[in-house]
């Protein structure tokens, strides 16, 4: 059952990118670490053909931000999964 004030998303796709942080020696300790479970990455929520990420702002910004999907250049995009 659907609670109150919920509504489904029909067939709009939410997507989970992940980037390496930036740097290429982070990537190479990320490639050893994660087979494993761990390393450092930056991840974005794509909705509505939208990516929402979370990071550093100077003074009284938020840090929220988008950008293109899969296209953030502060960090070297790895994957993407499926969250429904």
């Amino acid at each position: 059952s659907q609670r109150r004030g919920f509504y489904p998303l029909g067939e709009s796709a939410v997507w989970l990118h992940i980037y390496d942080v930036s740097g290429s020696t982070l990537r190479i300790v990320n490639n050893l670490a994660r087979p494993v479970g761990t390393g450092a990455f930056h991840a974005g929520v794509e909705v509505f053909g939208q990516e929402w990420s979370f990071g550093y702002a100077a003074e009284s910004r938020t840090g929220i931000y988008n950008c293109r999907p899969r296209c953030n250049t502060a960090h070297k995009y790895r994957e993407s999964l499926p969250m429904g």
